[in-house]
């Protein structure tokens, strides 16, 4: 790894209903492994009575068929080339067979889901693997998520 730091961002992604939709999926290079540092989530209707969304983070094993979305360095003066690739909302789901954690977002909090990876314990995506957002609402709303990491 060289410290290229990244962010994949899925911008305004409509959620339909109790349909669990993958809003971001990051695709890590063939024999170049992806560390992943945070996750991010927001909603455009975060209201403490509504229910809460289940937000789900793991390994799809299939590719299913997104728009392509290429991942942004942090720092742009950086010459080198980020080798992931990626792909936001989802018109064919992928197949997911790993979950690695979820949690029911409460949009008492703030309107934000945030998760960083403890120091040193951060998920890593093996070459030519895959990490995605999947999220499940109970009603009509948008999201925007953020996959950030570095190769």
């Amino acid at each position: 790894m060289a410290f290229l730091k990244f962010e994949l961002t899925a911008q305004a992604v409509a959620l339909v209903a109790a349909t669990a939709k993958t809003v971001a999926m990051l695709t890590a290079a063939t024999n170049q492994c992806v560390r992943i540092s945070e996750v991010r989530v927001t909603f455009d209707g975060a209201t403490s009575t509504a229910t809460p969304p289940l937000i789900e983070y793991g390994r799809p094993s299939s590719a299913g068929t997104f728009t392509g979305q290429t991942p942004k360095k942090r720092d742009p003066g950086r010459a080198e080339t980020i080798q992931a690739s990626g792909g936001v909302n989802a018109s064919a789901e992928p197949t997911w067979t790993s979950v690695v954690d979820g949690a029911f977002y409460e949009p008492a909090y703030g309107g934000m889901y945030h998760y960083i990876h403890p120091f040193n314990n951060e998920y890593i995506v093996p070459g030519g693997g895959r990490f995605g957002i999947r999220i499940t609402a109970p009603a009509n709303v948008n999201c925007t998520t953020t996959i950030a990491g570095e190769e």
